[in-house]
Formats: C-alpha cells, sequence, structure tokens
C-alpha cells in the first residue's frame, strides 16, 4: 500500500511530529508498505527528506514537494517521483494538522485517511467545544470560562465563578504548550496572556488535583475497542510538555491503580466523548481526577503521538495490540 506519512507542521509541537514521524516510518516498511513522507517545515514549505530515515534536522537537506488536485485525486510529486496514495496517515500536532484543514483537503480529493474527519477533528481541537459535546453527552466537566483578552473584568468573573486554584491553557492547543497552574489571583493575568500568545482564545478551568486519567478509543466499522486506562502523576504542578516527551519525575501506571468500578466507569466516559464529538479510528481520551475521587473529561487528542515515549501505542501495548498495525491494515 502507498502510504503518504504526513509531519512536521508550523506549530510549538513540531518535535514532537518529527519523532513520531521517524518511529512510524520505518514500522511501516517494516509491515511491506510504501511510503512517502511528506514534511511540513517550521515555515511551512512542503517538503520530503532524503534518504531512509527522518532526522530532526530533516528539513535542512530536503526535496520540495508539490501537490497535484486535478481530477479529484490528490498526487504529490518530488524530484520527478510522483504519488498518488492509498492511504494518508499523519502525525501532525496542533493548529493545521489536528483541526480539520488537512482533514478537508483530503476529504475533497476523496483520498483515505486515518482519523477523525473534519467536524470531528476541528471540534477535538477546541477544548470549550469538546467540553460542550462532552457534557451534552453525559460526561461530567468542571466548572470553566473562556476568554478573549484580560481585563479588570475577566478576573472579576473568574472569582465570581471559579475558585482557586485554577488551570489556564489555550483553548485550540495541545502537548500543554501555553498551560499555566494558577494558585492566586495575583498569578492571573499573566497566565491569560501566555495561554493568548498560542491562541485568540484562553479557557480559565477549576484545577482538579487528584491525577490524570487517559484511555485509548481503537475504533472499526463502528465498534470501539477501549484501552485500560492509565494513571498519570507528574512531578511538577501538572502532566506539561518537559513530563510528557522528557518523563522529568512522570510516574504513569498502566494500568491505573483504580478500583473495577472507577476502570469501567472512566471506560465508559471516554467512549461517549469519542462517540459524541464524532471521533473515528482512533483517539486519547483524557481526565482529571479530583482529590475526592471524582472523574472529570479534560480532553480528546484526535491525533495522539506515536514516539517511543507516547502514551496512546503504550496503552494498548498493554493489551498486546499493536495499535499501529490495527489502523493501517485491511484499508484497501
Amino acid at each position: 500500500m502507498k502510504i503518504v506519512l504526513l509531519f512536521g507542521g508550523r506549530g510549538a509541537e513540531h518535535e514532537v511530529s518529527v519523532t513520531s514521524a521517524a518511529s512510524v516510518l520505518s514500522r511501516l516498511r517494516a509491515h511491506g508498505h510504501l511510503l512517502f513522507p511528506l514534511g511540513i517545515a517550521k515555515n511551512g514549505t512542503l517538503l520530503t527528506p532524503k534518504g531512509d530515515g527522518i532526522s530532526p534536522d530533516w528539513a535542512d537537506d530536503a526535496l520540495p514537494v508539490t501537490l497535484c488536485t486535478e481530477g479529484n485525486s490528490l498526487t504529490l510529486a518530488a524530484d520527478g517521483d510522483a504519488c498518488t496514495p492509498d492511504l494518508v496517515f499523519s502525525v501532525l500536532h496542533g493548529k493545521d494538522g489536528e483541526d480539520g484543514a488537512w482533514q478537508g483537503l483530503f476529504t475533497l480529493t476523496r483520498t483515505p485517511f486515518v482519523g477523525a474527519g473534519i467536524c470531528a477533528s476541528a471540534v477535538g481541537m477546541n477544548k470549550r467545544l469538546s467540553k460542550v459535546l462532552a457534557a451534552a453527552a453525559g460526561v461530567p466537566v468542571l466548572p470553566y470560562l473562556t476568554a478573549k483578552r484580560y481585563d479588570e473584568a475577566l478576573a472579576a468573573r473568574v472569582s465570581r465563578k471559579l475558585t482557586y486554584p485554577l488551570f489556564v491553557k489555550p483553548t485550540s492547543g495541545g502537548s500543554s504548550v501555553g498551560v499555566s497552574f494558577v494558585q492566586s489571583e495575583s498569578q492571573l493575568k499573566d497566565a491569560v496572556l501566555l495561554a493568548l500568545s498560542e491562541d485568540e482564545e484562553a479557557l480559565i478551568e477549576r484545577a482538579a488535583l487528584g491525577g490524570e486519567l487517559a484511555v485509548g478509543v481503537l475504533e472499526k466499522d463502528g465498534t470501539l475497542l477501549l484501552s485500560p486506562p492509565a494513571e498519570i502523576r507528574a512531578a511538577g504542578d501538572f502532566y506539561d510538555y518537559d513530563a510528557k516527551y522528557k518523563s522529568k519525575g512522570t510516574t504513569l501506571s498502566i494500568p491505573a491503580p483504580i478500583s473495577p468500578w472507577e476502570t469501567a466507569f472512566v471506560k465508559q466516559l471516554a467512549a461517549s466523548a469519542f462517540r459524541a464529538i464524532g471521533c473515528r479510528d482512533f483517539a486519547r481520551v483524557d481526565f482529571l481526577r479530583d482529590t475526592d475521587g471524582r472523574i472529570y473529561f479534560n480532553e480528546i487528542n484526535t491525533l495522539p503521538g506515536f514516539t517511543e515515549a507516547s502514551l496512546f501505542p503504550r496503552l494498548f501495548a498493554s493489551l498486546g495490540v499493536d495499535a499501529l498495525t490495527f489502523l493501517t491494515e485491511g484499508r484497501t
């Protein structure tokens, strides 16, 4: 099968995407697939790396790629070689990657691709919209509000509706980039401005400090395979970028040390959120656990990472399931 592996991107998660792509590339080739790596450089240029692998500095020595969409089909060309893919596997993260933009191109050109469609990708990327749909499906969410600027009126509104400590984060973003743990009103302004530097809207949410849970979802023909929940406990205030990708003091337990009842409950919530948002193929659903044991929906990741340290493939490895094989075999 001819597979285009889409990676890189202009956002803050570029390096994570490149690492995922390097892992996926070698594994899919080992399965006998023909791979066309399509990288997006940090300046937005479309390139394909030379050689057999994808290095951290892949864009320094890469070939320009041309996209052709004639006849409602997608063809990629580089250095005289052309590829009309049977499938696109994207490991893009963040804006312009998992927000429906590329998914729209693939839909218009009738190119099969792995992962959520246009609407579910856009909603999943937006924490406010995903919380609205999850709550409508009966999945608990923490009290929150959103803001597009900081002023004194916002500080007063936060004090009326929420209680400290809080988390402030970009409404659309990933890998905990731009996220702050706020313990008092004196820290609120800087946190909101940081979130707004990454996105046009900030989400301000009451903190739940009992740890984080995550459930992986694989879907085929409407049937869901749910992973055991994982429990994540970070050494710092929360599971930030370094904790996710550099393992600085993070404790990960698969399965989570919770009761069978809690395990069944959080898996049920993951399935409800996955279906409410309209996802397909795969996703990772993240939850926050409060100190009283209550569990709340945090966010859904419609294109979870595939690095060696990534949580999603590890969740299914605990079941003896290769998530990458599950997502690619039998597609054509």
